[in-house]
């Protein structure tokens, strides 16, 4: 709740700020200016190069832990700003640069913090989070901070000897080009302020908020910039105070990030990642909530993320482990080559790949079965590989213990005194028992049988006993075929031994025998007590293996009463309702339901239906009780005598009420996914209409600003230059011959004027030339054409106009010229062509632009590519523009075949 507060105080100061520059400027006289030559060295220093150069060090640690680009643009864009303002408070105590300098220097940089930041809310605002790959990464990291910094120098050196154009007059004010410049910082970064404070509502991270906040008192202080009249003037020292208050909030912010990190147990490039990435939020949030082990793995085999079971699986922090191998974090040599290998693999394919594999811990050794997954970079190819590991540590042990269960009873089937034979029954073409195969004995067959196991395992009873009575065949294949088990004595004639043998069906077309040899002891009363002795311990062991089934299992007797239920029917199901009631007297107090909610009838109930001699498999069954909704899969069968004769019925079940509520809970969720999800595309449809709409008003503003301009130069400085020049003229006219070193130096300032005057045209057709509105588009072409050509001498351009000038609407005009002139200076500058066709007509209700030269080519995606990488205004912003007043784009070009722009308008378009 305190931190609460403190955050809403912290807004306090922008609106403040706000009215009191708008006080001050309407109040305090413009004469009026304060500016000590070593006040401002200090201050820049201290709360603008120091703050900015320690965010954009900890955006660079960021990036190189995250690869982020949104991250390395925030980097890049502070490290400019605060470049731009150690550079200018150094250079104001320079007696030859004066106020112009240092405004110069201050406003570019902030220009180019302004765009990088407006970039990366752009990133952040349309939802996508590229990264780059390893190899990439440390070239792009050099590239921007490298570029920034090399940048700012060189233009503080060209700014210093000259070479710029003037920003600021003391005394006077700012030149228009240092308010265009400032006023698109301020406009980007107020921009940028609402995309972060938009994100902060959405997403409630306080970093998110902060930053912001430092984003809008930046645009302040460029604000009072902007309207200030002389460097160190009162509404100039409101817009430095609220430049260092935002550096302030910047390190406010870097804190409140390592305070969440601290409060949520994990790392500060975690907590920052999440900040400007949502989705990666999210994934974190679903990652640290596993119970799997979830790790990151680079194209390096380093980790770059791992949750926080794998860190209470290592004794370890997040920080000993991210940037570490496999190898270094200790994996055993076999597991590290197999998780490597797979991981390798899955680079190199883009295919999952699963591995089993141990680590070693200090509560002992651990089984996982790791399943690795792509993750596919904005170029296509896999940046990283999620490996999410399952503990198998339990089932191995329960394999384990299996074999060691199979192994017990192996010995007990070993050590048994009964002989036991598996065999599996063999028939003739109408499919009637004719053999059967010896599959498997023990120890005991061999004893009581004097038949040796390599005699009889894998042959049949005709070549093991050729002289057996037949009619064994017919028994043993009734039980196979049936699944009837039979129980009787025997006399064998092959071996002359009796037998007690009990046969049953282990598995379809097989049977069991076990047999014991009661030669000896078939007349005494010992061998009878003994068999009873063992049937009634065969008898405790099933009714003890009933009783620990995990499945419910019910005994019926013919009149549908319950004769047994085991010890998981009791759990589940009332035991004194299945004794002493009937299946109808049931009906009266249980109502069974079926999966639809509809009553189930008493003749499809399981039981009732084996009590009629039907057999059936998982019918599921509900069961509202007062307090709970029970759900079962049940199972039955009839219960006969050898001869046929109905003695009851046998059900299983199984208790699935778990699953149905998780299925329940599944066909929720997912209808609730569904709803956000047409939710989120109405939200985003919107959006990108919205954007559209604000690109076209932009080019319209773009394009009248440039008219304005040009207008002011040909209106103001051309007439101004031109009267100039008459005047000198004039005089040179007048002091005649008698003055010949006066008449000679005004000669010299002719050619200078006139060149001047020459400047200004070219500017002023350069922004809007004059003769689009004056003659028309067709006039105009005709005249860049021929200025193309005089420009570039090299270059031979066939202009082809089939249409008249009232065929083309006056929206598009400018459209079409600036496409040209976009298209016919990329020609100029990367093409190497000697020929251009430059095409307008109107075709099937429809104004065709197409332009088309034989030079060098290009590969169309990877200009695309590079393109959106480097953030260009070439293809990218012809396509917009034109589409943007209705047209279609198409561009072809190959290597070595030259390359055609097509730009297609339909007649009657409104822009």
């Amino acid at each position: 709740m305190k931190r609460a507060s403190t955050r809403y105080l912290g807004f306090i100061p922008v609106p403040a700020l706000i009215v009191i520059m708008a006080v001050l400027e309407i109040v305090v006289k413009p004469s009026l200016f304060y500016e000590p030559a070593w006040l401002l060295p200090i201050t820049n220093t201290l709360f603008v190069t120091v703050v900015f150069f320690i965010v954009a060090y900890i955006a660079m640690s960021n990036y190189r832990a995250t690869s982020r680009i949104q991250i390395l643009l925030l980097g890049g864009g502070v490290l400019a700003f605060g470049i731009g303002g150690v550079i200018a408070a150094l250079v104001r105590s320079v007696p030859a640069a004066g106020a112009n300098l240092n405004v110069t220097i201050y406003n570019t940089g902030a220009l180019i913090g302004a765009v990088f930041h407006f970039a990366a809310a752009l990133i952040l605002l349309a939802g996508i989070f590229p990264e780059v790959g390893s190899k990439r990464k440390e070239f792009w990291l050099v590239l921007s901070y490298v570029g920034v910094t090399a940048f700012m120098a060189l233009f503080s050196m060209a700014s210093l000897k000259g070479l710029i154009p003037p920003f600021f007059v003391q005394g006077v004010g700012p030149t228009a080009l240092r308010q265009w410049v400032l006023g698109a910082s301020d406009i980007l970064f107020a921009f940028s302020f609402l995309i972060f404070m938009g994100l902060y509502l959405k997403n409630r991270e306080v970093f998110l908020y902060w930053y912001a906040l430092a984003l809008a008192l930046t645009s302040i202080s460029l604000t009072a910039f902007f309207i200030q009249s002389a460097v160190g003037s009162p509404v100039g020292w409101i817009g430095r105070f609220s430049q260092y208050l935002g550096g302030v909030y910047f390190l406010t912010a870097i804190v409140t990030a390592m305070r969440s990190a601290q409060a949520r147990r994990t790392s500060f490039d975690n907590v920052l990642t999440a900040s400007l990435s949502p989705t990666e939020e999210t994934f974190r949030a679903l990652a640290e909530h596993s119970p799997d082990i979830i790790t990151r793995f680079d194209k390096e085999m380093k980790h770059v993320y791992i949750n926080q079971v794998g860190l209470r699986l290592y004794g370890k922090p997040a920080g000993s482990i991210i940037g570490k191998t496999i190898e270094e974090m200790g994996l055993p040599g076999p597991s590290a080559s197999l998780l490597k290998e797979r991981i390798q693999r899955v680079f190199e394919t883009c295919q999952p790949a699963e591995v089993e594999h141990y680590i070693p811990t200090q509560s002992g050794v651990r089984f996982y079965q790791s399943r690795c997954v792509p993750e596919f970079g904005v170029d296509g190819t896999v940046a990283n590989v999620l490996v999410v590991s399952h503990d198998l540590t339990e089932r191995k042990q329960a394999e384990e213990a299996l074999r060691e269960s199979e192994q017990r009873y192996r010995s007990l089937f070993n050590g048994m005194t009964e002989g036991f034979a598996l065999h599996e029954i063999i028939c003739d073409a109408k499919d009637v028992p004719c053999d059967y195969r010896f599959l498997e004995i023990n120890p005991a067959f061999e004893r009581l049988t004097g038949l040796k196991r390599k005699d009889v395992v894998g042959n049949t009873m005709r070549q093991v006993l050729p002289d057996d009575d037949p009619k064994w065949v017919k028994i043993y294949g009734e039980v196979a075929l049936t699944g009837k088990s039979i129980h009787f004595d025997n006399y064998s004639a092959a071996l002359k031994r009796h037998y007690e043998v009990y046969a049953y069906c282990p598995a379809p077309r097989q049977f069991g025998v076990l047999f014991m040899d009661i030669t000896e002891h078939k007349r005494g009363e010992e061998e009878r007590a003994r068999l009873l002795a063992e049937v009634q311990n065969r008898a405790a062991e099933l009714d003890a293996t009933i009783s620990s089934m995990a499945i419910g299992l019910i005994v019926y007797n013919r009149a549908g009463n319950a004769t047994l239920m085991n010890n998981t029917a009791k759990e589940v199901l009332p035991p004194e309702i299945f004794f002493n009631m009937t299946v109808e007297e049931r009906l009266h107090v249980v109502r069974w339901e079926t999966e639809g909610g509809h009553p189930f009838p008493l003749e499809e109930i399981p039981v009732a239906r084996a009590l009629r001699g039907e057999t059936t498999y998982n019918v599921v069954i509900a069961a509202p009780f007062p307090d709970h909704k029970l759900w079962i899969s049940a199972s039955a069968a009839p219960i006969r005598t050898p001869d046929g004769k109905m003695l009851g019925a046998v059900a299983s079940f199984v208790d699935i009420t778990d699953r149905k509520r998780a299925e329940e809970e599944l066909r929720r969720s997912r209808d609730e996914l569904e709803i956000r999800v047409q939710e989120r595309t109405a939200e985003l449809k919107e959006a990108n209409e919205a954007l559209r709409q604000l690109s076209s008003k932009l080019l319209s503003a773009q394009e009248e600003e440039r008219k304005r301009i040009a207008g002011e130069i040909h209106d103001t400085l051309g007439a101004c230059l031109s009267a100039i020049k008459f005047k000198v003229e004039g005089a040179v006219q007048q002091i005649g011959e008698t003055a010949a070193v006066a008449t000679q130096s005004f000669g010299t300032i002719l050619p200078v004027i006139q060149e001047g005057i020459e400047e200004c045209r070219r500017m002023q057709q350069d922004l809007r030339p004059s003769i689009l509105d004056d003659l028309g588009l067709l006039a105009t072409l005709s005249w860049f054409c021929r200025r193309y050509q005089t420009i570039y001498t090299g270059i031979k351009v066939e202009l082809e106009q089939s249409l008249e000038e009232s065929d083309i609407p006056n929206v598009l005009k400018i459209v079409i010229f600036r496409v040209t002139q976009e298209g016919m200076n990329n020609i100029a500058k990367h093409s190497k062509a000697d020929l251009v066709h430059l095409s307008l007509g109107k075709m099937d209700g429809r104004i065709e632009l197409v332009l088309k030269d034989n030079g060098q080519g290009f590969d169309l995606k990877q200009a695309l590519a590079s393109e959106r990488m480097k953030r260009g205004l070439g293809l990218t912003s012809m396509r917009e523009r034109t589409e943007l007043s209705g047209a279609s784009f198409a561009i072809e070009s190959k290597e070595g075949k030259g390359t055609t722009i097509h730009v297609s308008w339909p007649l009657g378009t409104d822009g």
